[in-house]
């Protein structure tokens, strides 16, 4: 169900938008709604203390609420080294993908990230790494990875005294089959 949303407080007059349901899930399970968070917008307050700001994505929402439940100290805007909040996977092929991701500002002081992938989500190995100078451009693309597989990706931050000093939340991807 969707609603014919008007700009009123509480959407009160709102008056829904009936279409049969016939999504089904995954789950073979009937769904009424299917939502891409990168297609929806957050349109409440700014929350300062999370840093959540209207028309944020809704997945940048999740991913920062999913950071500051976990890591707290590396959420702190006002920290010289902050986790990197924002990152995406994208150009996910046989045996590549693409991260791209944005670099908290100041007062934040970090040097250097370090981008990691493995295919074991606590990262006891860690495939591969590349470490990244903030000064160049906030994407790269992991190459030589294998076909079908399942890639857990994080990055880590630095500041000039103090490496490795805060990690972002992880995300997956899996890559396509030959």
């Amino acid at each position: 169900m969707s609603c014919n949303c008007q700009p009123k407080p509480c959407g009160c007059e709102d008056t829904k938008l009936v279409s049969p349901v016939t999504t089904e899930c995954a789950i073979s399970e009937l769904c009424d709604e299917v939502v891409n968070f990168e297609c929806v917008k957050y349109t409440g307050n700014d929350i300062y203390t999370i840093d959540i700001k209207k028309n944020d994505r809704l997945d940048l929402v999740v991913k920062k609420l999913v950071l500051y439940l976990t890591n707290p100290n590396c959420f702190n805007p006002l920290a010289s080294c902050q986790s990197i909040k924002n990152f995406n996977i994208s150009n996910i092929k046989q045996t590549e993908a693409t991260i791209s991701y944005t670099v908290p500002g100041a007062p934040a002081a970090i040097t250097s990230t370090k981008l990691q992938w493995s295919t074991d989500p606590t990262f006891a190995v860690v495939t591969g790494f590349q470490s990244i100078l903030v000064s160049a451009t906030p994407k790269w693309t992991i190459i030589n990875l294998s076909a079908n597989t399942t890639y857990y990706v994080r990055l880590l931050t630095s500041t000039s005294g103090n490496a490795d000093c805060c990690t972002s939340i992880t995300l997956s991807f899996k890559t396509l089959t030959i």
